[in-house]
């Protein structure tokens, strides 16, 4: 089973929270204030009126303790700490979708497209982009992002949205371009 896919034991689960509860204390947050979502290998940590700023601060504080065993990462909503994160996640796929086309891992990253708003989608937009893919950070300009990612001035999901439209124009074009008179495309024609 992909790492991703291993729940969290509930001794982690209440492990990370007594130890996530100390350091938001510390800063004066309330418990009151988080609401917490737990998923099957992921623990997310929604604080109420938090900034982004202070939810990066407190993920790095976060990551000093637990970042050798788990992958800790603020969101423009959240915190979020798990046993993997999105570029594990894509790394499994990518050797999936290799294995069954007879072809490398890089060869499969290379021609992948990947978009992303905040630190949880560095390491995967860094492998893409290294890889020769397609990488897109929509987020506040991070320096530990390579500079092989394109950045986009709109942020947020305004630019995602961006992104995936001007993305999905450009595959439908490759395809209606391929094609001849007489065949249909394969993709939705509600794609603009």
């Amino acid at each position: 089973k992909p790492i991703f896919l291993v729940p969290l034991t509930d001794e982690e689960t209440q492990a990370l929270l007594d130890l996530a509860y100390q350091i938001f204390a510390k800063r004066g947050i309330d418990r009151a204030r988080i609401t917490i979502t737990q998923k099957p290998a992921e623990l997310t940590l929604e604080i109420r009126n938090s900034t982004y700023d202070l939810r990066q601060k407190l993920a790095r504080s976060l990551k000093r303790l637990i970042g050798a065993i788990y992958k800790v990462s603020a969101t423009s909503v959240a915190i979020e700490i798990s046993k993997a994160d999105k570029k594990d996640a894509l790394l499994y796929l990518a050797g999936e979708l290799a294995y069954k086309f007879n072809m490398s891992i890089d060869t499969v990253l290379a021609s992948t497209f990947v978009a992303g708003d905040s630190e949880i989608d560095i390491p995967m937009l860094n492998l893409v982009a290294e890889k020769g893919g397609l990488a897109i950070f929509v987020g506040e300009p991070s320096e530990e992002l390579s500079g092989k990612v394109f950045i986009l001035d709109i942020k947020g999901y305004p630019g995602i949205d961006l992104v995936l439209e001007g993305h999905l124009r450009r595959i439908k074009d490759i395809c209606t371009s391929s094609e001849d008179e007489s065949s249909s495309s394969p993709i939705d024609n509600s794609i603009r």
